[in-house]
């Protein structure tokens, strides 16, 4: 399926983008970076051969709302400003080494938007290293974070929406399309990570540990059978929050196991591998 990537950033003028990195070195395809439209002149001097358009919202979960609403092919990827991006090594291993090929993983989520996953993921490092144990590179009904795909028009004609939450909008279009009956694939072939999810600019601007809270008591009010309030500690990086810090716990696999079978798919949906 053909795609567009999209990069939106907020806050970070001036300071390289460590995704835009990785993609220039390492891949071929041609990202359009989405910012405030106060920053837009400064990227387009620092990334000259690159698109920028400019999206004035104040929420990342916004942003993402008008990107897929704007976006020109029905393959939408959307990506993180601040990752680093790792590749298993050969065989079923979590050990993991830097990446000098991007292409694959692109047209890995390309091939899964066209097996009819409507969403999907590649998974974080953190989640990867935990399932060494799993002899395989996929995981379907999983969470999604940091650089997903989208089938558009499914969620468009679904009437799925990205801007629901301030925060934590990634775990909410997951429960929305599972339990519409769209599972879908997470690859651990590769994984991402973000370098300081502390780090000044991105949604640092606005996730105060109140606004946390508030998305993790509304993600809870909106999914009551699937997603439990938590309070853990912060890492020593995530100094935005304190000592403790609201979270969530989601079952997504009960989530796909209880989803409306009367509801009619778009497109055929392939048995998701649990």
């Amino acid at each position: 399926m053909d795609y567009t990537v999209y990069i939106p950033t907020k806050g970070r003028q001036g300071l390289p983008l460590l995704t835009m990195r990785y993609l220039m070195e390492f891949s071929d395809v041609h990202p359009i970076i989405v910012c405030p439209s106060e920053e837009a002149d400064n990227l387009r001097c620092q990334y000259n051969t690159y698109s920028v358009q400019a999206v004035n919202m104040k929420y990342l979960g916004e942003v993402w709302q008008r990107i897929l609403e704007n976006c020109p092919t029905n393959g939408v990827i959307i990506i993180d400003d601040d990752l680093k991006f790792d590749v298993r090594q050969k065989g079923w291993s979590n050990d993991l080494e830097p990446i000098k090929d991007l292409n694959p993983m692109f047209e890995w989520m390309s091939d899964q938007l066209d097996a009819g996953y409507a969403h999907g993921a590649i998974s974080s490092r953190k989640i990867n290293c935990l399932r060494n144990s799993i002899e395989s590179d996929l995981h379907d009904c999983a969470n999604a974070k940091d650089c997903l795909f989208f089938n558009r028009d499914v969620l468009l004609q679904e009437g799925a929406r990205l801007d629901r939450l301030k925060t934590m909008q990634d775990f909410d279009i997951t429960l929305q399309l599972l339990s519409m009956g769209y599972p879908n694939r997470v690859g651990y072939n590769w994984s991402v990570d973000q370098k300081d999810p502390a780090a000044a600019g991105g949604t640092t601007l606005y996730r105060t540990p109140d606004v946390q809270k508030e998305a993790a008591y509304r993600l809870a009010s909106l999914w009551p059978d699937f997603v439990k309030v938590i309070q853990k500690e912060a890492a020593s990086k995530e100094a935005i929050y304190g000592g403790t810090r609201y979270d969530v716990r989601i079952a997504w696999r009960k989530c796909w196991k209880h989803r409306d079978k009367n509801h009619k798919q778009m497109i055929q949906v392939p048995e998701p591998v649990l």
